[in-house]
């Protein structure tokens, strides 16, 4: 289904409204129980709202909520199938309420934002979203992607990964959905939709409002409705760093066999395609056979290795060494990011012993014996994480940089190596052409036909476009005239 997921918040909906209708982020945005266009408009009806019942006036009262809407990214789905089926959830779940509806498309994944005015515009009531209504919004989701074709996912039925606590068992019994089984399920999607460490944390904080903390061997999400993190290993044994970085691994090796499988299947194809060599045969036939003198050896020539045979070769080699260094390539990017990711590590705690050294000068005496015990701990911390460090890489810490420095040139050579391996050559570029032959090159009575074609389109597209905004512009100045 698609990842639906909301929060209450007790701000002003001002900064929310105007971050889901930027011009930068938006690809489409609508409005519900809504009339002017604008984000200072939205919010200033949303006050008028709040106003008239005599709501917004307390700080620690819900003011609007904020509900993500994220189709699963294999789903394809498009711009338009997004924002209605966002809509279309706004009108069952909020028909009472003032909604604005954004969908965004900056950031490669498509996704829908949904800001809901708290008070409603009807009886002034405001909504209070629990968690069994929390959990049939998120079913009324599933329900309707499935029926615009987008996958369904059965959230409400645990994983075979992980085993539910009783606090968990108890609240899917009353037909919500736990904090962790929250978590559970953007984890996964995040999996699906990324391909590295860096990538996965940045979907999560991006798409999900989800804090992340990566330490050396360790990773602890914080869900935005809680204020504690929580270790991948209480949540189950999917979802621990080494568990992720396995899973990674494991997708790009099958993803390198996949490349490397459909290589050699086109190899043998054109091998297959190659003429045979024969060897020359000798006329017999032109030896007297009644002549009993023995007839003069023949040098039969030995079969000669042609071009053909020599690239099909000189290929196979090509094939050989780029399996090779492609190896190499990867098992030097996975030794760049392990050694990256123990140096942000290691950078982080000794950020942490300047802090503690600075309070410890600057406390007083009272403070100073504590202060002074924390800072000597987190620097022997920082000592064996270099320690380990150098154990691991066969390097000091102060090192890394020129020998991660090393690694990367190393693979920029491997990459243009390659590169020059796969660009084909003269004669086969030569070849190719040849074999195309000269009914397909493009004549240049066609090709300028198919370029006024495109430049009629073009110009009639701008024709049109000016036309709507003139149209738009009139129709401003006679509602505004009207108005006045």
């Amino acid at each position: 289904m698609p990842l639906f997921k909301g929060t209450a918040a007790k701000a002003m909906p001002g900064k929310a409204i105007a971050y889901i209708t930027d011009e930068k982020k938006a690809a489409v945005v609508s409005s519900q129980n809504l009339f002017d266009v604008g984000s200072e408009k939205y919010a200033e009806q949303f006050r008028d709202v709040a106003r008239e019942f005599g709501k917004y006036q307390q700080y620690d009262k819900r003011k609007y909520y904020h509900f993500k809407l994220s189709p699963d990214p294999r789903d394809g789905a498009s711009v338009e199938n997004c924002h209605a089926l966002a809509e279309r959830l706004a009108a069952k779940l909020f028909p009472s309420n003032q909604v604005v509806i954004a969908t965004h498309t900056d950031t490669g994944v498509i996704h829908s934002h949904l800001v809901i005015n708290a008070v409603s515009f009807t009886n002034g009531k405001s909504l209070d979203i629990r968690n069994r209504a929390y959990g049939q919004m998120k079913d009324i989701a599933n329900n309707y992607g499935a029926e615009m074709g987008m996958t369904p996912i059965e959230w409400r039925t645990p994983s075979a990964a992980h085993e539910r606590k009783n606090t968990e068992r108890q609240i899917s019994k009353r037909g919500a959905q736990s904090h962790k089984d929250e978590l559970r399920e953007m984890i996964a999607r995040a999996k699906k939709s990324t391909s590295n460490i860096a990538e996965f944390e940045r979907y999560l904080r991006d798409y999900c409002d989800v804090k992340v903390r990566n330490t050396g061997n360790t990773i602890s999400y914080l869900h935005p409705q809680r204020k504690q993190a929580i270790r991948g290993e209480r949540l189950g044994e999917a979802y621990t760093k080494a568990a992720i970085l396995e899973d990674y691994r494991k997708r790009t090796e099958n993803r390198q066999k996949i490349a490397l499988a459909a290589l050699k299947k086109r190899n043998e194809q054109e091998t297959a395609a190659a003429p045979i060599v024969r060897a020359a045969q000798v006329n017999w036939s032109a030896i007297d056979d009644e002549d009993d003198r023995v007839p003069a050896p023949v040098d039969i020539p030995e079969p000669t290795r042609t071009p053909e045979v020599a690239s099909v070769t000189q290929k196979e080699q090509a094939n050989a060494r780029m399996a090779a260094l492609s190896n190499e390539h990867i098992k030097r990017q996975r030794l760049i990011a392990e050694m990256s990711d123990q140096l942000k590590n290691i950078a982080r705690q000794e950020r942490a012993i300047v802090s503690l050294r600075t309070r410890w000068k600057d406390a007083p005496l009272r403070h100073k014996k504590a202060l002074k015990q924390q800072y000597m701990q987190q620097e022997s911390y920082a000592e064996s994480l270099k320690k380990r460090f150098a154990e691991q890489f066969g390097i000091r810490y102060d090192q890394a940089r020129s020998r991660i420095g090393e690694l990367e040139s190393k693979n920029k050579q491997v990459k243009a190596t390659l590169e020059d391996i796969t660009r084909p050559s003269l004669d086969e570029r030569i070849a190719r052409v040849t074999q195309r032959g000269r009914e397909d090159r493009p004549e240049p009575a066609k090709r300028s036909v198919r370029e006024r074609l495109e430049e009629a389109r073009r110009e009639a597209a701008r024709q049109n476009a000016e036309h709507e905004r003139s149209r738009h512009v009139q129709q401003r100045e006679h509602d505004d005239g009207w108005e006045r």
